[in-house]
């Protein structure tokens, strides 16, 4: 594995935003490092979160684990949580499951970052 960090956060305007590097999601020890660096990232006073996953191509279930837990997290500090940039595959996994009824999904990072409250 590289010394890079699998992951990418900007904290702009009081949003951070999550930029993954790796285009493939499904190693477990890679899903428990992000998680590690997104729970470190996602201080007490991170209340408006974006994930982008602009350059993935696929995810694991483990991802989608992450997902929910980091949701928990925001929530528990009254912040908020989106989604944005997937491709069509990874969107699907997000419908099939129920989950974009669940999670704030939006087509692109601008679209996410103008519905920010």
């Amino acid at each position: 594995m590289s010394n890079q960090l699998p992951l990418h956060v900007d904290d702009e305007n009081g949003i951070v935003t999550i930029h993954f590097r790796d285009p493939i999601l499904v190693n477990r020890d890679l899903i428990d490092d992000i998680h590690d660096q997104l729970t470190h990232s996602i201080a007490d006073d991170a209340n408006k979160v974006l994930i982008s996953f602009e350059h993935v191509a696929s995810i694991g279930t483990a991802v989608i684990g992450m997902i929910l837990g980091l949701k928990k997290l925001v929530a528990e500090h009254d912040g908020q949580l989106r989604l944005a940039d997937m491709n069509e595959d990874i969107r699907s996994v997000f419908t099939i499951s129920g989950l974009d009824q669940t999670l704030e999904i939006d087509e692109t990072s601008d679209q996410a970052i103008a519905s920010f409250e």
